[in-house]
């Protein structure tokens, strides 16, 4: 599936515009506000006829956003498996739990750099590369990442316990929505959590963060100015719900489902509610690839075939542009 694309030229343009609106402002040209303001009002225009395109209808019904729908294109799985003691649980959650801090934590400060990029940086500072343990040193370490952590914290010699990450924020986020409204919270419920403890955010999770903020209904606040609701932010939300319903992946999902929708729909929606079923059947599975073929019943059946070509550009739920782990969300 190709996607429809601006001319590459497009935003050198827009750069032009801009700059040669400045030289011919300081070269005492009049009349320039009044050309800027027309191109604002023909984007405008733009904007609001794309989002006026009808959309497929036949498509939508296989991607659709209430749970129960989802429930209904579902393929047979086992929605909860044999129980964990509670010796084995305490263990898996601790290991599942440092995982996730320790590559959050290992990955932040290096974060949208290339490949080559950290290798020159390892080779500079004698670390090895593919990395064996966190950086040894980093890039002007007094910085302060999310204005709270230096980045020195995510050194080896530096760290003192886990610094900030923006997506450890929604591991802990999920647990205090948990403890705030329970097991059976709803999407309000996120809403006013992320209202409560949630600073700020990135795409999506930005788009309902304002949204709610100006008083928009948590079950609205994904649908205005959003075009980032099949991005992956939710999935990054995923893994509290599955630490919270270990061994079940149907209730892990149900809850994941009703985080995701307070920011995202459809693929969206899918992501939150794979990765989270995957995680808790992980909890029981014999293996990773057990967990995540359990994962796939829980999404609409007409997914699966996506899903499973993986990474790949061009799929829709992995579209280029939506691999990174949105900041504050996605």
């Amino acid at each position: 599936m190709s996607y429809p694309t601006l001319p590459n030229d497009t935003r050198k343009k827009l750069d032009q515009l801009r700059d040669y609106a400045t030289l011919q402002h300081e070269y005492g040209a009049t009349g320039i506000q009044e050309q800027l303001d027309a191109v604002t009002a023909q984007i405008d225009a733009a904007l609001a006829a794309v989002q006026a395109l009808p959309i497929d209808a036949p498509l939508k019904a296989k991607e659709p956003d209430d749970l129960e729908a989802i429930h209904a294109l579902r393929t047979p799985g086992p929605r909860a498996m044999a129980p964990l003691s509670e010796a084995a649980y305490r263990e898996k959650l601790e290991g599942a739990m440092l995982s996730r801090f320790a590559g959050c934590t290992l990955g932040a400060i290096v974060e949208f750099w290339s490949v080559d990029a950290m290798r020159d940086w390892a080779a500079a500072i004698g670390d090895s590369f593919p990395p064996t343990d966190y950086w040894s040193k980093i890039t002007n370490p007094i910085a302060l990442r999310y204005q709270l952590s230096p980045c020195s914290a995510y050194t080896r010699g530096g760290m003192d316990g886990v610094p900030v990450d923006d997506d450890i924020a929604y591991t802990l986020l999920g647990l205090l929505i948990a403890e705030d409204y329970g097991l059976d919270f709803t999407t309000d419920d996120v809403g006013e959590a992320w209202k409560k403890y949630l600073p700020y955010a990135c795409t999506a999770e930005e788009v309902a963060l304002d949204n709610l903020r100006a008083g928009v209904p948590a079950l609205l606040a994904a649908e205005k100015n959003n075009p980032y609701i099949q991005w992956i932010g939710a999935d990054i939300r995923s893994d509290p719900f599955a630490y919270l319903a270990p061994a079940q992946p149907e209730k892990a999902a149900a809850m994941a489902y009703r985080d995701a929708y307070v920011s995202h729909r459809r693929n969206g929606i899918y992501g939150e509610m794979f990765f989270a079923a995957a995680q808790a059947a992980a909890f029981a599975a014999k293996d990773s690839m057990e967990a995540l073929r359990i994962a796939l019943t829980e999404i609409p059946k007409g997914m699966h075939a996506v899903w499973r070509r993986g990474l790949g550009a061009g799929n829709r739920p992995f579209h280029p542009r939506l691999h990174r782990s949105a900041r504050g969300g996605g």
